[in-house]
């Protein structure tokens, strides 16, 4: 089964969730990414951070197991790895594909593909949770 690093959009940890303190353009930067408009400038802005390892057949199902609805998804689908408490996947959220080294962002509907300096920025995101790039 394919393994995926979620790489889930954030404020960062200067800003405790409140996106009021968040400089303007870092904000915009933030909204463009979780509106599913660009995510390139939330990378720009160092806005991603590694959450969990999961196993999916692709990324719709990535999607479908990663979603709190009655309860918590790592309770149901246990992540690979995780960096602790975990959210659902939403839009502007991004994901590598383990075997191939794919990065996808969430997308209002279904996900699209990155590639260039937004791409190899958060496949350098991947280091943080130990598990190794294809052909390591």
């Amino acid at each position: 089964m394919p393994q995926y690093t979620i790489l889930s959009l954030s404020m960062g940890e200067d800003f405790d969730g409140n996106r009021d303190e968040l400089p303007a353009n870092v904000k915009e930067a933030y909204l463009d990414a979780a509106f599913g408009k660009d995510v390139s400038r939330a990378v720009e802005h160092g806005l991603y951070k590694p959450t969990s390892v999961v196993e999916a057949a692709d990324p719709e199902e990535l999607f479908s197991k990663t979603q709190h609805i009655d309860e918590s998804w790592d309770e149901v689908n246990p992540p690979v790895w995780s960096a602790g408490q975990l959210r659902s996947t939403s839009v502007g959220d991004a994901i590598i594909e383990h075997d191939t080294d794919k990065v996808f962002a969430c997308e209002r509907m279904g996900w699209s593909g990155l590639e260039g300096d937004p791409a190899n920025s958060l496949r350098n995101l991947r280091a943080g949770t130990a598990q190794p790039a294809p052909g390591d």
